[in-house]
């Protein structure tokens, strides 16, 4: 040490002084990247969680519009009743790929029982 320069030696000195706040300092940065990331993972759970929920809700709702838009066409009020509950039904076919396929079988049943040839008597054949 003594080899050295005042100025170094100054330098040496104050660099010891400094590196208790330093690692204060790193210490403190660390924490904050921990708490970062600690909430980066807490947002992105309850983002999914959120999603699971919407999904969940949309699900319900078609499966709600299905339900009503099968009574409609069942319906003996009147044929713009029926009309509106198959266009509900178009509707939900296309806000839903999966139910398309059941919508399309329940329209073809409801056109069959629609269409059977009538009797003499007024009464539908089976």
């Amino acid at each position: 040490m003594d080899a050295l320069p005042v100025e170094k030696r100054q330098e040496l000195h104050d660099a010891h002084r400094q590196r208790p706040w330093q690692h204060l300092t790193s210490l403190g940065v660390l924490l904050g990247l921990i708490f970062t990331a600690g909430g980066l993972i807490y947002t992105a759970l309850t983002w999914e969680t959120g999603q699971e929920t919407l999904r969940t809700t949309q699900q319900q709702q078609i499966t709600d519009r299905y339900t009503k838009a099968v009574e409609q066409i069942g319906s003996d009020k009147s044929v713009e009743v029926r009309i509106g509950g198959l266009y509900a039904l178009e509707r939900i076919a296309k806000d839903s790929p999966p139910d398309a396929e059941t919508i399309r079988q329940v329209v073809v049943a409801f056109i069959l029982e629609r269409d059977r040839p009538i009797t003499n008597k007024g009464e539908a054949k089976s």
